[in-house]
């Protein structure tokens, strides 16, 4: 979208934490987050997919406000993360795991077993 020379409108991006759920899915309940401001550039909102049983046991809006709230959850981070903090730990986790076993094969079964230095 091109603005006009002197024109005084200024385009930005949403504040995090703004939720999209009303988009037509046919095969999927789901709904979009942007979780983190961004002044940078333009900001990408992350697709959940809800997979729930047929009692919906969880409010829509809980759902939104628990997500959001994991990705503010993020240790010895001050913002919020783009991806909830299980999430986030899961993938650290599985990259220091992997540099450490290829570095070396025979690792201590008590790193296998629980968070390290994460």
């Amino acid at each position: 979208v091109g603005l006009e020379p002197g024109a005084t409108t200024k385009f930005s991006n949403p504040p995090g934490g703004v939720v999209i759920d009303d988009l037509m899915d046919w095969q999927h309940k789901s709904f979009y987050l942007i979780a983190t401001h961004c002044d940078l550039s333009t900001v990408v909102p992350v697709r959940y997919i809800i997979v729930t049983r047929e009692d919906n046991s969880i409010p829509i809006d809980q759902l939104h406000a628990v997500t959001y709230g994991m990705c503010c959850m993020y240790p010895n981070w001050a913002d919020s993360v783009k991806l909830p903090l299980p999430t986030q730990c899961s993938h650290k986790f599985a990259l220091q795991l992997g540099i450490v076993a290829e570095e070396n094969p025979a690792v201590d079964a008590e790193l296998r077993h629980g968070f390290f230095y994460i």
